[in-house]
């Protein structure tokens, strides 16, 4: 993706083709990891999810309200 957002002549054709392929990629990685993901944070206590959360908003990490 940087590649062509840097190249000259810049090419959106090929920008959009990178994007794709990013966003390919990532629906990949969440169609593996999703169910997982879910399943292990339904294993920690609600406290214990309270915690995680208020930890990554205090490191910056995570930005919701």
């Amino acid at each position: 993706m940087l590649k062509q957002m840097s190249a000259d002549p810049y090419d959106p054709v090929a920008t959009l083709a990178a994007l794709s392929a990013m966003q390919s990629a990532w629906t990949e990685f969440m169609d593996a990891i999703g169910g997982p993901l879910v399943d292990a944070i339904g294993q920690i206590s609600p406290e214990g999810r309270r915690t995680v959360v208020a930890d990554q908003k205090a490191k910056g990490i995570l930005r919701v309200p």
